[in-house]
């Protein structure tokens, strides 16, 4: 009826990855997470360079949707290598925003 829950070993292994492959993810993962955070508040700024220098609202609102979608991006990778780093499969929003966001110590995370 309920499934057993696997652990993180038994999740890698399962899509076959190795553990040196975990930590190049692990890397990747960061890498592009930022690299969506930079592109995330280069949008606000030209956002905001539209609506103050050109009026122009259509812009300002366009490059407030691109800006909402790359930080959407961003927050996901950085959730998917904070499952790595804390070497748990299920982690929660709450565990990933507070340990994860806010950098508070948590003894059980990795």
């Amino acid at each position: 009826m309920f499934k057993k829950e696997e652990g993180f070993t038994e999740a890698y292994r399962k899509h076959g990855l190795e553990p040196h492959e975990v930590e190049g993810r692990k890397t990747f993962y960061l890498n592009v997470a930022l690299i969506y955070f930079v592109c995330a508040l280069f949008s606000f700024f030209y956002a905001t360079l539209m609506l103050v220098h050109t009026f122009s609202f259509a812009a300002f609102v366009l490059s407030t949707i691109i800006g909402i979608t790359f930080l959407f991006l961003s927050c996901r990778y950085h959730f998917w290598w904070f499952q790595l780093k804390s070497r748990r499969v299920k982690c929660t929003f709450r565990e990933w925003f507070h340990y994860g966001l806010l950098c508070k110590e948590d003894e059980s995370i990795g």
